[in-house]
């Protein structure tokens, strides 16, 4: 274990002792294990928390040109430490043991006292596009659509939130990921994203949104950037659309709107995302998805206004939930002097969740490259089992 695993386990062992330390000098408390362990006082004053994910991944790929090299990996394997410490102030270290080295996840430090919103402070997701910021625990599919590639994900920032009875804020300043930096002044940026539902009824729900974000690159030692995609199967670390290294950036800009909705059984989904690139030549690059699914067993996609995504499935029956879907995305990596790329997929899926907190699922992803990509067209299998508490 280096020394960067050691400063994150000294840390989460420090998190933890302060944890239950402070849960434990209270004269009452709460013990919950419903899908983890959970210890509460009864004026909710502080709350400590424990929890974890697993997901095991095996992928087939029927080459069509490129080895994408099939395999089997453990997709994450994560495990968290929450709590909650006089009432207004918030906590969550988790940490990804899936690699060779620890990345960390979350780790933030979070202040709920205002009158209305959130602050928050540390290595969180910054808020942009309705996939990225729905939950790994809680995906239709096994991976993201093709235009993530845009979404700028887990950065250190500063940030603030707030939700109303139909809508949600969320915005902040951020810098790079923790890590990231090469010793030079680090790249900033800033962004946000608002969602609506109009209806968000049991089995009913309709959703629109809208992100923007806009980043300056590192200093002039490092004024650079890449976007390249896997073809939505993460065992190969083969990606069939790059743009490759593009030089001289001044800035970026990340704009995506978003649209869904939940009617019983059914679910629809999709986005539209773009990013400019400023440059000595400037590049606009552009992805879309549209997906649906259909519960056999007659659950619904649950929605939560605060954070304008789609949660977590409770099976009506002990025999489990069975969900099927199907999802286009498109993802264009060519503009100008840029030539990335254009890649096209069809998805389809099958999940049956055991319960609440084991799920397995099950896609068929056909992928369709131009021919700046290659004409690579090949076709993926992939399986997952996952539980998370």
């Amino acid at each position: 274990m280096g020394i960067r695993n050691l400063k994150w386990a000294s840390l989460a062992s420090a998190l933890l002792t302060f944890g239950v330390a402070a849960v434990a000098n209270a004269e009452e408390i709460n013990v919950s294990t419903t899908g983890g362990l959970k210890i509460e006082t009864p004026d909710k004053q502080f709350m400590f928390s424990i929890g974890g994910l697993i997901q095991a991944d095996a992928d087939f790929y029927l080459d069509d040109k490129a080895d994408l090299t099939s395999g089997t990996e453990f997709r994450r394997a994560r495990f968290f430490l929450k709590g909650r410490l006089f009432g207004d102030w918030e906590f969550k270290f988790e940490p990804d043991l899936a690699e060779d080295t620890i990345e960390m996840q979350d780790l933030y430090l979070r202040y709920t006292g205002l009158d209305n919103g959130n602050v928050t402070i540390g290595h969180f997701r910054q808020p942009f596009s309705l996939d990225d910021m729905t939950s790994s625990r809680y995906l239709t599919f096994m991976e993201r659509a093709l235009p993530n590639v845009f979404a700028p994900a887990i950065r250190m920032g500063v940030g603030y939130d707030t939700s109303g009875t139909n809508s949600s804020i969320a915005f902040g300043l951020f810098g790079e990921p923790a890590g990231a930096g090469d010793g030079g002044d680090e790249g900033f940026g800033v962004g946000g994203r608002v969602t609506f539902s109009p209806t968000h009824e049991d089995a009913r729900v309709i959703h629109v949104g809208a992100s923007a974000g806009w980043r300056k690159p590192e200093d002039d030692t490092n004024k650079t950037m890449r976007y390249r995609q896997r073809p939505e199967s993460h065992v190969t670390n083969t990606r069939l659309v790059d743009t490759g290294t593009i030089n001289d950036v001044d800035d970026i800009a990340i704009l995506g709107i978003e649209a869904a909705g939940a009617w019983g059984p059914l679910s629809l989904q999709g986005e539209i995302i773009s990013s400019s690139v400023s440059a000595s030549t400037d590049s606009t690059f552009s992805g879309a998805y549209v997906f649906a699914s259909y519960f056999l067993t007659g659950e619904s996609h649950p929605y939560s206004v605060s954070s304008g995504t789609f949660e977590r499935i409770k099976p009506k029956s002990s025999k489990g939930a069975w969900e099927i879907a199907v999802r286009y995305s498109t993802l264009d990596l060519t503009d100008e002097a840029i030539s990335g790329g254009e890649e096209n997929n069809i998805t389809l899926g099958v999940n049956y969740y055991v319960n609440p907190n084991v799920k397995f699922q099950a896609n068929y992803i056909a992928v369709d490259t131009d021919a700046i990509a290659g004409d690579d067209d090949p076709s993926i299998v992939q399986a997952r089992a996952q539980i998370d508490f």
